[in-house]
């Protein structure tokens, strides 16, 4: 068994989005009425099989509050996966799309980072496929999704899915690398 590097999931997003309930109804199955803030970063640890590879999968649970957008470039510089939280029922939130994608683009050099957008509490309050869609292709995001942490619809979905992108890319990277290491030996084995 083959264990990799680990996986970086930073979840981001504005204060009262849903971020911790999020993460707590995929890693516990479960969802709390009472909202409680998270101050700074929370970072809990999961580990994965996938085929013959296992994986430790690090989630950074960001705080929301007024200082976030100055600790956020720190945690997403060097992370595998970006799930940005907005919430369906906050027009705030959801008309940030464009701070978001500056956000992204300034601090995110590796091309290979998953970003995810993620609407929540659709159980409140849903939009149409093409709202979702349009918001997420203006962000720039490669995966988006609509979920309700008290039903839990979709969540382990974001999860699954934003994981699984991130081995794919991981994988395509070393073909990529294979085949300059290839390329470069029969460069010079012709000369």
């Amino acid at each position: 068994m083959n264990e990799q590097r680990p996986i970086n999931v930073v979840i981001a997003g504005r204060a009262c989005v849903g971020k911790t309930s999020l993460l707590k109804r995929y890693r516990e199955g479960s969802f709390d009425e009472i909202y409680s803030t998270t101050i700074g970063l929370c970072i809990e640890t999961q580990e994965i099989q996938n085929g013959e590879e296992r994986f430790k999968v690090n989630y950074w649970d960001t705080g929301g509050d007024y200082l976030f957008p100055c600790r956020l470039p720190v945690f997403i510089r060097k992370c595998d996966a970006v799930i940005v939280v907005n919430a369906a029922d906050n027009c705030c939130s959801l008309s940030q799309i464009d701070e978001w994608k500056c956000v992204l683009q300034e601090n995110i050099k590796d091309p290979q980072t998953v970003l995810v957008f993620v609407v929540t509490k659709c159980d409140v309050k849903r939009l149409t496929d093409s709202q979702l869609t349009k918001l997420a292709t203006i962000g720039g995001f490669n995966l988006w999704f609509q979920t309700s942490a008290k039903s839990g619809e979709n969540v382990n979905l974001v999860f699954e899915e934003t994981i699984d992108a991130v081995i794919a890319n991981r994988k395509k990277q070393q073909i990529d690398m294979g085949e300059q290491k290839r390329r470069k030996f029969e460069c010079c084995c012709l000369l």
